[in-house]
């Protein structure tokens, strides 16, 4: 699950990060689930859809 909550959505977004980096791909091709609420959710929609977690600049 991921967090929602406005700005905590950053910090969700850089531990993504962390996690593919360690994995070695992407998030959706390692879990068959990938969920969250609010921002959250906005989150895990990019994730399945091929979006790379980013911070915004």
């Amino acid at each position: 699950m991921l967090d929602g909550g406005g700005a905590k959505g950053f910090y969700t977004l850089a531990v993504l990060k962390e996690v593919e980096a360690l994995i070695a791909r992407p998030v959706c091709e390692r879990f068959d689930l990938v969920f969250g609420a609010s921002t959250g959710a906005i989150i895990a929609v990019d994730l399945c859809t091929g979006i790379e977690p980013q911070r915004p600049a």
